[in-house]
């Protein structure tokens, strides 16, 4: 039997259903790390500039406010090897949180120097529209090696309150995995470029 490239663990799983995010150091095994390092090398050229939100239901095409968000994206392919691996860890949250995950959609990112992104939830509304699947988890995976304080870009999160819960220093291999529609959240401002693997589960 294949072994599992996620090394998540029963209390990982019980953080997020009891506290609704979770995060782990060493989330992936190394081998599997070092692909998706060499795919986010491999389509750096092929980044482009993130947006806010969606223009029409069902538009893909996103507003660019550089005053909320200043990030650059790829969308990975399911002929990526990282397709599969998010979809791995679908199948892991779904099986251990017993919910129903039918699809993700999921991006390498790159904030450069003096990017960030304003806090904002993930998902606001319960669309019921097919084109709009609900956004149930988000997660993070880091790809920053060597990555220090004065690097900035840390994420924050928070309660449904704004009370601060946790800040995350994007640490090469860290995941982070939250409720897409009561945790909100932000990246601060980067004093160096920070890469991450970004997604969302979807109902």
């Amino acid at each position: 039997m294949e072994q599992c490239p996620w090394l998540l663990t029963e209390t990982f799983f019980d953080h997020i259903g009891r506290h609704h995010w979770a995060m782990r150091d060493g989330a992936l095994s190394q081998g599997m790390l070092e692909e998706v390092l060499r795919e986010h090398q491999k389509h750096q050229k092929d980044y482009s500039k993130a947006g806010v939100g969606r223009r029409t239901t069902g538009d893909q095409r996103s507003f660019l406010q550089d005053d909320i968000r200043s990030d650059h994206i790829f969308w990975i392919k399911n002929s990526d090897i990282t397709w599969h691996l998010v979809d791995r860890l679908r199948i892991l949250l779904q099986n251990q949180l017993r919910v129903s995950l039918k699809d993700f959609e999921s991006h390498f990112t790159i904030y450069n120097p003096g990017g960030k992104y304003e806090r904002h939830l993930d998902q606001f509304t319960k669309s019921t529209h097919s084109l709009n699947p609900i956004r149930l988890f988000s997660f993070v995976l880091y790809l920053n090696q060597n990555w220090k304080p004065s690097d900035g870009g840390e994420l924050k999160i928070y309660d449904q309150d704004l009370n601060h819960l946790q800040t995350v220093a994007p640490i090469l291999g860290r995941l982070i995995v939250f409720r897409s529609d009561t945790i909100p959240h932000e990246v601060s401002a980067t004093l160096s470029p920070r890469y991450s693997l970004t997604g969302w589960m979807r109902k």
